[in-house]
């Protein structure tokens, strides 16, 4: 029964064939693999693949208690199944699906510090990254999360928090006052505080922002212009390619092959007002939505985000 019950912990169906049934042990390697493609449009099949993964654990001791085993084409198909499932994991979390935990405030109110995000890659082997959309892209061997505002050849431009996007204001409006998550990485705690929010659309895209007040936050700032703000060599390798004026004024123009990405928690996100435009071949995956979170309670903040 442990044996059996082992081998199914550390795969997919390995318990199952063990026991003797191949057909249950394809039957679970079938339902973990359809629950974990839902995951491309749901977090909460995140939690599906964990009931699925349970049932199956408990089926297989189950079936191990019925008599000892034998035979080595049981031993020999347990080890196919561990072999299929190490690989279909591999594959999927290289190509398909991942989750992420949002280490800082940067994409409040939208994203907590502490959510547990799932991600889709796949659609990406299809259609570019767009505007409106919460990405995951990679910089210096660094993975971080931000909104897409505008991609190459846009205009844009930030004051106090809102954007103009080729010559128009993007819709914003004021909510009130929002209550979101900020951390402490000195002192390693988390406190909640509130903030003026709005609701912005773009690009389909209907999501909330905390604007911000300062004019620091603003691009192109008065004093770097479209230029990256970041000194030369403080932030090696974590800097995108810096932008050039545009037609409308006071805006810069997005280089063609990059995406401006800024978060949704506008006074306090170091994104490309200050460090460039980055490449679309850093975006690694479309953040799906929350599926696990340590601030909200209970399954508060689970779901899909826009």
């Amino acid at each position: 029964m442990f044996r059996c019950i082992l081998a199914e912990l550390f795969s997919l169906g390995g318990g199952h064939a063990l026991s003797g049934s191949v057909e249950r042990a394809a039957a679970a390697m079938a339902a973990v693999v359809a629950s974990v493609l839902l995951c491309l449009w749901t977090p909460w099949a995140v939690w599906l693949v964990i009931a699925v993964r349970l049932a199956s654990i408990v089926e297989a001791g189950r079936r191990g208690r019925r008599g000892p085993i034998d035979g080595r084409w049981r031993w020999g198909a347990m080890f196919a199944f561990v072999a299929m499932s190490y690989g279909f994991l591999a594959v999927a979390r290289m190509t398909v699906v991942e989750a992420f935990k949002i280490p800082s405030e940067g994409m409040a109110p939208t994203l907590a510090v502490g959510d547990h995000v799932t991600s889709n890659k796949l659609t990406l082997l299809w259609s570019a990254p767009a505007r409106g959309e919460v990405v995951v892209y990679r910089m210096g061997g660094r993975d971080y999360v931000g909104r897409i505002v505008a991609v190459g050849g846009d205009e844009i431009a930030v004051r106090r928090g809102a954007l103009r996007l080729n010559g128009r204001d993007v819709p914003q409006r004021d909510v009130g006052e929002i209550e979101y998550v900020t951390s402490d990485e000195v002192l390693r705690r988390t406190t909640r505080v509130r903030g003026r929010g709005a609701q912005e659309e773009l690009g389909g895209h209907r999501y909330r922002v905390l604007p911000g007040e300062s004019a620091i936050f603003d691009f192109p700032s008065e004093h770097d212009g479209c230029a990256t703000a970041v000194p030369e060599g403080a932030m090696a390798g974590h800097a995108g390619a810096s932008l050039e004026p545009g037609k409308d004024a006071g805006s810069c123009r997005v280089p063609q092959g990059t995406l401006f990405i800024v978060g949704d928690n506008r006074g306090n996100s170091n994104d490309s007002r200050f460090r460039g435009a980055f490449p679309v071949s850093s975006v690694r995956a479309r953040v799906v939505g929350v599926w696990l979170s340590k601030h909200g309670g209970s399954f508060a903040r689970v779901g899909a985000i826009d």
